[in-house]
């Protein structure tokens, strides 16, 4: 079977496209060292929202913890977006 020739254009234009939820969790996946599933950033997203993971992520590389993804991990959690 032939596939056309647009087949593989089609096919990078759809892959490279992605939501800015995907793209900050591409962010802190690479900062963390890819010690933390995509997944499981993806879901912190999902919970948390865009906004409070992002003040999380920004805090703990600003901070001068030794473990700084120990520290984003825990802002993450104790900053939990609050529910009415």
């Amino acid at each position: 079977m032939e596939l056309p020739l647009n087949y593989a254009a089609k096919f990078a234009i759809a892959k490279s496209r992605r939501t800015p939820t995907q793209l900050l969790a591409d962010e802190i996946y690479d900062w963390a060292g890819k010690e933390v599933k995509y997944g499981r950033i993806l879901g912190m997203i999902k919970l948390n929202g865009m906004q409070c993971v992002r003040e999380c992520w920004i805090e703990a590389q600003k901070s001068k913890a030794k473990n700084s993804l120990a520290l984003f991990l825990y802002l993450v959690r104790q900053n939990k977006t609050q529910w009415i």
